[in-house]
């Protein structure tokens, strides 16, 4: 029997304070996007604390006009939509999704939220040099700012890649980051795959 969906009610938790980039439509360099702020997203209150410390904002402000670029060159699944766009609603959906996580040493740990958000929001910053294989570039882009954000955003296009996965498994390995690619990391990959590709797919339904 199918489930009436409109009934479902979403539960009311404040996003926990992970720094917002500003936002490149505002018109204004300095005010900070306030972007989901009150996002409905199950997570553990303590997580609060996330904002503290996190360069996310700079990191956005340095890409500059990568931000106003068309999403898709095709437009097909994106008319109209711009890189930033994608971005922060690539970042929405990976915060509601991070409930979801099953293990509560993961899904409570302040340092893998902070480097999967990172991940979402940052996740096509390699479109920048090359769209068709903007997951390496990306990769290569986030290294040194985040090893763990590197990982996942080097495995986000899931079945979708266009690198073999003996391809990505060698440079996690050159990269010295073979330690990161646990069974709940490799999960962590599928559940922003499945952001990345509900935001383009089916955005609407959300």
């Amino acid at each position: 029997m199918a489930r009436d969906l409109s009934t479902l009610e979403t539960p009311r938790i404040i996003l926990p304070g992970f720094l917002a980039p500003l936002s490149p439509d505002s018109g204004d360099s300095n005010v900070a996007n306030a972007f989901l702020e009150h996002l409905t997203v199950g997570l553990p209150d303590h997580l609060n604390q996330l904002r503290q410390q996190d360069n996310s904002r700079a990191w956005w402000k340095e890409l500059g006009k990568f931000w106003e670029s068309p999403a898709s060159i095709r437009g097909f699944h994106r008319p109209k939509q711009t890189q930033g766009d994608h971005a922060r609603r690539v970042f929405s959906l990976a915060c509601r999704f991070w409930r979801r996580v099953p293990w509560n040493h993961i899904r409570l740990s302040r340092r893998v939220f902070r480097s999967f958000l990172r991940a979402a929001l940052f996740h096509d910053v390699g479109k920048i040099t090359d769209r068709q294989r903007h997951e390496l570039e990306g990769f290569r882009w986030m290294l040194p700012r985040d090893p763990l954000a590197a990982f996942f955003i080097l495995h986000h296009m899931g079945r979708w890649s266009c690198l073999e996965k003996i391809e990505k498994d060698l440079l996690i390995k050159q990269s010295g980051l073979a330690h990161l690619a646990t069974p709940e990391h490799v999960w962590l990959c599928d559940l922003l795959s499945a952001a990345d590709y509900a935001e383009a797919c089916c955005w609407d339904l959300f």
